[in-house]
Parts: C-alpha cells; structure tokens; sequence
C-alpha cells in the first residue's frame, strides 16, 4: 500500500479489492491497532522502505522506456498521470442566518480529498 502511494488505513481496500493480485490483505481494525503500536523509529524505517519501493518502481518504468502507463476513463484514454479527486461531507454547525443544508439535507463542507 505505501509503494502504491497510500497514506490512510482506508487505502488498503485497494489491494483487499485485488486478492487475486495480492493475496490476503490486514482489515482495517487490525490496520488501526498495528499502527497504533508503531514508535517514531518504526515509523522512520516504514518512510525509508517506502522511498525505496517508490525509487525502484519508477526506475522499472524508466528501464521499460514506457514511462507512467495510460488510463481509460469513459470509453477514452488518458496519457499522463492522472489524479482521481473526490470530496465528501464534513457535517459541521452554522452561525450564519439563512443557512440552507446541503442537497442531503444537512449543514456543512466537502473538502477535496
């Protein structure tokens, strides 16, 4: 998940998702409590695995001369790198007069994520 570029528990569903490409993958829960166990210099060696995952992956590619690969999104393909960005409600309370709620009825913000 780090050399995919995860940064959140919730990433792993990506590689739970692809069992067969994978294999068995932590549930979230266990995720949570093996990282809630982690010290600052546990946490240093993950880093530097993770940077030397990242660095040999990218040299593959380079090595292949294909360079990042394309997406098909809608029937089209995209060359380049592409970032995938969603947002998602973040229920908060409003002071403000005349506030309205949300198209699913409730009051708050939708930062990207």
């Amino acid at each position: 998940m780090l050399a995919d570029g995860g940064e959140a528990t919730a990433d792993l569903a990506v590689l739970r998702d692809q069992a067969e490409v994978f294999g068995p993958v932590a549930s979230t829960p266990t995720a949570w409590r093996l990282l809630a166990d982690i010290d600052g210099r546990t946490l240093s060696s993950l880093r530097s695995a993770r940077a030397q995952a990242r660095e040999v992956a990218w040299l593959q590619a380079a090595e292949q001369g294909e360079g990042i690969p394309t997406v098909r999104a809608a029937g089209r393909i995209l060359p380049g790198l592409v970032l995938d960005l969603d947002a998602t409600l973040v229920t908060c309370h409003s002071e403000k007069e005349q506030a309205a709620p949300t198209y699913k009825g409730g009051f708050g913000f939708h930062p990207l994520l």
